[in-house]
Protein backbone atom coordinates (compact mmCIF):
# COMPACT_ATOMS: atom_id res chain seq x y z
CA UNK A 1 0.00 0.00 0.00
CA UNK A 2 1.18 3.45 -1.10
CA UNK A 3 1.88 6.46 1.32
CA UNK A 4 -1.09 9.08 1.71
CA UNK A 5 0.32 12.40 0.54
CA UNK A 6 1.38 14.49 3.36
CA UNK A 7 -1.34 17.02 4.15
CA UNK A 8 -0.90 20.96 3.29
CA UNK A 9 -0.43 21.54 6.94
CA UNK A 10 1.92 18.48 7.66
CA UNK A 11 4.13 19.83 4.06
CA UNK A 12 3.90 23.23 5.66
CA UNK A 13 5.41 22.49 9.42
CA UNK A 14 7.54 20.18 7.98
CA UNK A 15 9.16 23.32 5.15
CA UNK A 16 8.59 25.46 8.82
CA UNK A 17 11.22 23.03 10.62
CA UNK A 18 13.58 22.71 7.62
CA UNK A 19 13.58 26.69 6.87
CA UNK A 20 14.37 27.12 11.04
CA UNK A 21 17.30 24.40 10.45
CA UNK A 22 18.78 26.12 7.91
CA UNK A 23 18.70 29.45 9.88
CA UNK A 24 19.92 27.92 13.02
CA UNK A 25 22.83 26.36 11.33
CA UNK A 26 23.67 29.40 9.17
CA UNK A 27 23.57 31.69 12.59
CA UNK A 28 25.52 29.06 14.11
CA UNK A 29 28.23 29.48 11.41
CA UNK A 30 28.15 33.32 11.72
CA UNK A 31 28.53 33.14 15.52
CA UNK A 32 31.40 30.61 15.88
CA UNK A 33 32.98 32.82 12.64
CA UNK A 34 32.61 36.28 14.78
CA UNK A 35 34.03 34.57 18.16
CA UNK A 36 37.12 32.81 16.90
CA UNK A 37 38.11 36.09 15.33
CA UNK A 38 37.99 38.21 17.72
CA UNK A 39 39.83 35.72 19.71
CA UNK A 40 42.98 35.65 17.37
CA UNK A 41 42.52 39.44 17.27
CA UNK A 42 42.83 39.45 21.17
CA UNK A 43 46.09 36.70 20.77
CA UNK A 44 47.48 39.48 18.16
CA UNK A 45 46.70 42.91 20.43
CA UNK A 46 47.81 41.29 23.65
CA UNK A 47 51.08 39.98 22.04
CA UNK A 48 51.85 44.04 20.75
CA UNK A 49 50.66 45.36 23.85
CA UNK A 50 52.92 43.57 26.04
CA UNK A 51 55.87 42.62 23.82
CA UNK A 52 58.47 45.26 25.70
CA UNK A 53 56.85 44.16 28.84
CA UNK A 54 57.65 40.01 28.55
CA UNK A 55 60.76 40.55 27.03
CA UNK A 56 63.19 40.96 30.16
CA UNK A 57 60.09 38.96 31.76
CA UNK A 58 61.07 36.11 29.27
CA UNK A 59 64.79 36.73 29.65
CA UNK A 60 64.10 36.34 33.66
CA UNK A 61 62.14 33.31 33.18
CA UNK A 62 64.02 30.96 31.39
CA UNK A 63 67.94 32.46 32.09
CA UNK A 64 68.01 34.13 35.29
CA UNK A 65 64.98 33.07 37.49
CA UNK A 66 67.62 30.82 39.95
CA UNK A 67 69.35 33.80 41.23
CA UNK A 68 65.97 35.28 42.70
CA UNK A 69 64.61 32.22 44.46
CA UNK A 70 64.10 32.97 48.05
CA UNK A 71 65.52 36.19 47.85
CA UNK A 72 62.46 38.19 47.36
CA UNK A 73 62.12 40.90 44.84
CA UNK A 74 64.86 41.52 42.61
CA UNK A 75 65.43 44.77 40.22
CA UNK A 76 66.19 43.56 36.74
CA UNK A 77 65.78 44.96 33.26
CA UNK A 78 63.49 47.62 34.74
CA UNK A 79 61.71 45.35 36.84
CA UNK A 80 60.77 43.23 40.26
CA UNK A 81 61.15 39.93 39.67
CA UNK A 82 59.61 38.00 41.92
CA UNK A 83 60.61 34.85 43.47
CA UNK A 84 57.80 31.70 42.23
CA UNK A 85 57.10 28.37 42.75
CA UNK A 86 58.85 26.62 40.31
CA UNK A 87 56.59 23.14 41.24
CA UNK A 88 53.43 24.36 40.16
CA UNK A 89 54.60 24.50 36.87
CA UNK A 90 58.13 25.61 36.13
CA UNK A 91 58.95 28.80 33.77
CA UNK A 92 55.38 28.74 32.83
CA UNK A 93 54.64 29.80 36.42
CA UNK A 94 57.59 32.18 36.78
CA UNK A 95 55.89 33.93 33.60
CA UNK A 96 52.46 34.67 35.22
CA UNK A 97 53.86 35.37 38.72
CA UNK A 98 55.49 38.22 37.32
CA UNK A 99 52.56 39.10 35.33
CA UNK A 100 50.12 38.63 38.13
CA UNK A 101 52.67 41.13 40.28
CA UNK A 102 52.89 43.75 37.88
CA UNK A 103 48.81 43.69 38.61
CA UNK A 104 49.07 44.19 42.38
CA UNK A 105 51.58 47.04 41.61
CA UNK A 106 49.04 48.81 39.36
CA UNK A 107 45.88 48.70 41.05
CA UNK A 108 42.91 49.88 41.17
CA UNK A 109 43.34 49.44 37.65
CA UNK A 110 44.76 45.85 37.88
CA UNK A 111 42.36 44.73 40.32
CA UNK A 112 39.35 45.80 38.17
CA UNK A 113 40.63 44.48 35.04
CA UNK A 114 41.41 40.93 36.33
CA UNK A 115 38.63 40.55 38.22
CA UNK A 116 36.11 41.93 35.34
CA UNK A 117 37.78 38.89 33.72
CA UNK A 118 37.24 36.36 36.20
CA UNK A 119 33.26 37.51 36.49
CA UNK A 120 33.01 37.41 32.98
CA UNK A 121 34.80 33.17 32.81
CA UNK A 122 32.79 31.84 36.48
CA UNK A 123 29.43 31.22 33.99
CA UNK A 124 31.83 30.10 30.88
CA UNK A 125 33.43 27.82 33.21
CA UNK A 126 30.47 26.20 34.65
CA UNK A 127 29.14 25.97 30.72
CA UNK A 128 31.95 24.26 29.83
CA UNK A 129 31.90 21.59 32.64
CA UNK A 130 28.33 21.10 31.88
CA UNK A 131 28.60 20.97 28.06
CA UNK A 132 31.06 18.44 28.32
CA UNK A 133 28.94 16.04 30.40
CA UNK A 134 26.08 16.23 28.39
CA UNK A 135 24.52 13.10 26.30
CA UNK A 136 25.57 13.39 22.42
CA UNK A 137 28.22 15.85 22.77
CA UNK A 138 31.77 14.79 21.12
CA UNK A 139 34.67 16.98 20.02
CA UNK A 140 36.55 19.01 21.75
CA UNK A 141 33.96 20.21 24.33
CA UNK A 142 34.29 16.83 25.62
CA UNK A 143 37.87 18.31 26.97
CA UNK A 144 37.32 21.33 29.41
CA UNK A 145 40.71 20.16 31.47
CA UNK A 146 42.11 20.52 28.10
CA UNK A 147 40.59 24.02 27.11
CA UNK A 148 41.26 25.34 30.57
CA UNK A 149 45.08 24.69 30.39
CA UNK A 150 44.93 26.27 27.06
CA UNK A 151 43.36 29.11 28.83
CA UNK A 152 45.99 29.32 31.38
CA UNK A 153 49.26 29.36 28.81
CA UNK A 154 47.34 31.19 25.67
CA UNK A 155 44.52 33.82 27.45
CA UNK A 156 41.23 32.95 28.01
CA UNK A 157 40.27 35.34 25.60
CA UNK A 158 41.83 32.72 23.33
CA UNK A 159 41.14 29.63 24.29
CA UNK A 160 37.08 30.22 24.90
CA UNK A 161 36.18 32.01 21.76
CA UNK A 162 39.03 30.18 19.72
CA UNK A 163 38.45 26.55 20.30
CA UNK A 164 35.28 26.39 22.58
CA UNK A 165 32.65 28.22 20.23
CA UNK A 166 33.53 26.73 17.29
CA UNK A 167 34.08 23.47 18.23
CA UNK A 168 30.37 23.34 20.15
CA UNK A 169 28.54 25.36 17.38
CA UNK A 170 30.15 23.41 14.46
CA UNK A 171 31.68 20.09 15.63
CA UNK A 172 30.13 18.31 18.70
CA UNK A 173 28.13 20.29 20.68
CA UNK A 174 24.56 18.69 22.25
CA UNK A 175 21.32 21.05 22.47
CA UNK A 176 18.77 18.05 23.11
CA UNK A 177 20.94 15.68 25.40
CA UNK A 178 20.54 15.41 29.15
CA UNK A 179 23.61 16.19 32.12
CA UNK A 180 23.85 14.05 34.63
CA UNK A 181 22.06 15.59 37.44
CA UNK A 182 24.69 15.85 40.05
CA UNK A 183 27.36 17.24 37.30
CA UNK A 184 26.19 21.27 37.53
CA UNK A 185 26.37 20.74 41.72
CA UNK A 186 29.94 18.71 41.43
CA UNK A 187 31.01 22.01 38.69
CA UNK A 188 30.42 24.37 41.37
CA UNK A 189 33.34 22.95 43.98
CA UNK A 190 35.77 25.08 41.29
CA UNK A 191 34.13 28.18 42.15
CA UNK A 192 35.13 28.65 45.64
CA UNK A 193 38.59 28.37 44.89
CA UNK A 194 38.78 30.99 42.35
CA UNK A 195 36.89 33.54 44.47
CA UNK A 196 39.90 33.07 46.91
CA UNK A 197 42.50 33.04 45.13
CA UNK A 198 42.04 36.04 43.42
CA UNK A 199 41.03 38.07 46.52
CA UNK A 200 44.55 36.85 48.33
CA UNK A 201 46.42 37.86 45.08
CA UNK A 202 45.34 41.22 45.65
CA UNK A 203 45.77 41.28 49.64
CA UNK A 204 48.27 38.89 50.46
CA UNK A 205 51.85 40.68 50.69
CA UNK A 206 53.38 39.85 47.26
CA UNK A 207 56.83 39.24 49.77
CA UNK A 208 55.22 36.59 51.48
CA UNK A 209 55.79 32.96 50.54
CA UNK A 210 51.74 32.67 50.91
CA UNK A 211 51.25 35.30 47.63
CA UNK A 212 53.66 33.22 45.76
CA UNK A 213 51.70 30.24 46.29
CA UNK A 214 49.20 31.80 45.70
CA UNK A 215 50.20 33.66 42.38
CA UNK A 216 51.43 30.04 41.18
CA UNK A 217 48.37 28.25 41.56
CA UNK A 218 45.85 31.30 40.55
CA UNK A 219 47.69 31.84 36.42
CA UNK A 220 49.40 27.74 36.27
CA UNK A 221 47.82 24.64 35.42
CA UNK A 222 46.52 23.43 38.76
CA UNK A 223 43.64 25.07 39.16
CA UNK A 224 42.05 23.82 35.34
CA UNK A 225 42.90 19.99 36.30
CA UNK A 226 40.42 20.25 39.31
CA UNK A 227 38.06 19.64 36.39
CA UNK A 228 39.31 16.32 35.85
CA UNK A 229 37.38 15.21 39.03
CA UNK A 230 34.00 15.85 36.61
CA UNK A 231 34.76 12.34 34.67
CA UNK A 232 33.06 10.75 37.46
CA UNK A 233 29.82 11.98 36.22
CA UNK A 234 29.72 10.80 32.79
CA UNK A 235 26.20 11.18 30.81
CA UNK A 236 24.07 8.57 29.71
CA UNK A 237 24.28 7.14 26.11
CA UNK A 238 22.30 9.47 23.68
CA UNK A 239 19.74 6.56 22.62
CA UNK A 240 19.53 6.15 26.02
CA UNK A 241 18.22 9.26 27.47
CA UNK A 242 14.55 9.77 28.53
CA UNK A 243 12.72 13.08 28.91
CA UNK A 244 13.17 12.97 32.67
CA UNK A 245 16.38 12.89 32.46
CA UNK A 246 17.10 15.96 30.47
CA UNK A 247 14.49 17.78 32.86
CA UNK A 248 16.52 16.63 35.87
CA UNK A 249 19.35 17.79 34.39
CA UNK A 250 18.07 21.06 32.77
CA UNK A 251 16.83 21.94 36.67
CA UNK A 252 20.14 20.91 38.43
CA UNK A 253 22.15 23.42 35.58
CA UNK A 254 19.43 26.34 36.34
CA UNK A 255 20.35 25.93 39.81
CA UNK A 256 23.48 26.25 39.18
CA UNK A 257 23.82 28.73 37.19
CA UNK A 258 21.74 30.99 39.25
CA UNK A 259 24.51 30.47 41.68
CA UNK A 260 27.43 31.42 39.80
CA UNK A 261 25.27 34.62 38.32
CA UNK A 262 24.66 35.41 42.31
CA UNK A 263 28.28 35.28 43.27
CA UNK A 264 29.84 36.85 39.88
CA UNK A 265 27.49 40.12 40.84
CA UNK A 266 28.40 40.32 44.29
CA UNK A 267 32.17 40.23 42.79
CA UNK A 268 30.90 43.08 40.07
CA UNK A 269 30.00 45.07 43.21
CA UNK A 270 33.42 45.14 44.33
CA UNK A 271 34.47 46.11 41.14
CA UNK A 272 31.68 49.15 40.70
CA UNK A 273 33.00 50.20 44.52
CA UNK A 274 36.75 50.29 43.11
CA UNK A 275 36.00 52.24 39.78
CA UNK A 276 33.76 54.70 41.51
CA UNK A 277 36.13 55.36 44.58
CA UNK A 278 39.30 55.78 41.79
CA UNK A 279 37.74 57.55 38.73
CA UNK A 280 34.14 58.61 40.17
CA UNK A 281 31.90 58.99 37.57
CA UNK A 282 34.56 60.52 35.06
CA UNK A 283 35.06 57.83 31.59
CA UNK A 284 38.16 59.81 30.25
CA UNK A 285 39.51 59.23 34.15
CA UNK A 286 38.85 55.57 33.93
CA UNK A 287 39.55 55.33 29.89
CA UNK A 288 43.14 56.59 30.85
CA UNK A 289 43.80 54.86 33.85
CA UNK A 290 42.74 51.84 32.42
CA UNK A 291 44.09 52.02 28.86
CA UNK A 292 45.78 55.08 27.35
CA UNK A 293 48.06 55.76 30.26
CA UNK A 294 47.97 52.17 31.79
CA UNK A 295 51.04 49.43 31.98
CA UNK A 296 50.57 47.34 29.45
CA UNK A 297 49.08 44.02 31.96
CA UNK A 298 46.06 46.10 32.53
CA UNK A 299 45.71 46.64 28.63
CA UNK A 300 46.40 42.90 28.16
CA UNK A 301 43.51 42.16 30.82
CA UNK A 302 41.31 45.07 29.39
CA UNK A 303 41.24 42.80 26.15
CA UNK A 304 40.99 39.38 27.55
CA UNK A 305 37.80 40.32 29.58
CA UNK A 306 36.29 42.79 26.23
CA UNK A 307 36.82 40.13 24.13
CA UNK A 308 35.68 36.94 26.79
CA UNK A 309 32.46 38.60 27.02
CA UNK A 310 32.21 39.22 23.39
CA UNK A 311 32.99 35.27 23.08
CA UNK A 312 30.12 34.44 25.87
CA UNK A 313 28.19 36.89 24.07
CA UNK A 314 28.14 35.29 20.49
CA UNK A 315 27.40 31.72 22.03
CA UNK A 316 24.55 32.69 23.92
CA UNK A 317 23.86 34.38 20.42
CA UNK A 318 23.48 31.26 18.77
CA UNK A 319 20.34 30.17 21.19
CA UNK A 320 18.69 33.19 20.77
CA UNK A 321 20.50 37.04 19.50
CA UNK A 322 17.47 38.52 21.15
CA UNK A 323 19.20 37.07 24.62
CA UNK A 324 22.90 38.63 23.67
CA UNK A 325 21.02 42.10 23.53
CA UNK A 326 19.78 41.40 26.58
CA UNK A 327 23.30 40.71 28.29
CA UNK A 328 24.55 43.35 26.66
CA UNK A 329 21.90 45.87 28.30
CA UNK A 330 22.19 44.95 31.65
CA UNK A 331 25.71 44.25 32.01
CA UNK A 332 27.04 47.56 33.42
CA UNK A 333 24.35 46.96 36.04
CA UNK A 334 25.15 43.19 37.36
CA UNK A 335 28.00 42.98 35.25
CA UNK A 336 29.27 40.42 33.02
CA UNK A 337 29.46 37.11 34.72
CA UNK A 338 25.79 37.63 35.93
CA UNK A 339 24.26 39.11 32.82
CA UNK A 340 25.53 35.93 30.85
CA UNK A 341 25.13 33.66 34.18
CA UNK A 342 20.98 34.69 34.17
CA UNK A 343 20.72 33.90 30.40
CA UNK A 344 22.17 30.15 30.56
CA UNK A 345 19.50 30.14 33.32
CA UNK A 346 16.72 30.77 31.63
CA UNK A 347 18.17 28.37 28.82
CA UNK A 348 18.42 25.63 31.11
CA UNK A 349 14.80 26.66 32.23
CA UNK A 350 12.95 27.18 29.06
CA UNK A 351 14.87 23.00 27.65
CA UNK A 352 12.89 22.13 30.92
CA UNK A 353 9.68 23.77 29.72
CA UNK A 354 9.87 22.44 26.59
CA UNK A 355 10.31 18.68 27.74
CA UNK A 356 7.83 19.07 30.31
CA UNK A 357 5.32 20.33 27.85
CA UNK A 358 6.33 17.45 25.38
CA UNK A 359 4.88 15.26 27.47
CA UNK A 360 1.60 17.01 28.62
CA UNK A 361 1.06 16.68 25.13
CA UNK A 362 2.14 13.30 24.41
CA UNK A 363 -0.01 12.60 27.43
CA UNK A 364 -3.06 14.35 26.13
CA UNK A 365 -2.73 12.33 23.04
CA UNK A 366 -2.69 9.17 24.62
CA UNK A 367 -5.87 9.64 26.44
CA UNK A 368 -7.24 10.95 23.30
CA UNK A 369 -6.66 7.54 21.78
CA UNK A 370 -8.23 5.90 24.63
CA UNK A 371 -11.32 7.43 24.31
CA UNK A 372 -11.36 6.80 20.78
CA UNK A 373 -10.74 3.10 21.22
Amino acid sequence: ATKPPPRPRQLTESLSQQTMAQRSKRRDLLCAAISAALGIWAFVQCQIETKEMMEPVMDYCVNGAAASKGKGPLQLAGFDAMPYEGRLGGTFVCLITQFIYRLTQNTPAGFITWTTTIIASIPLGMLMSLESGRSGAKGPVLYPTIIGLFAQFLGISVSFPVIWVPSYLLLGGSRTGAVPALRPYAAVYILPPIVALTYLAFNLDPASYQWTLTAGILGGPLLPLLSLLLWRFKPKAADAVTPPDVSRGAIASSNCYLLVSIVSFAMWGTVLRAITSEYGLSSDAMKAGMWFNADPAVKFMVIDAVVLFAGALAYVASVDPIDAVAAVLISPIIGPGASVGLMLWGHERLRDGKVKAAERVAAEQQQLSKKKK
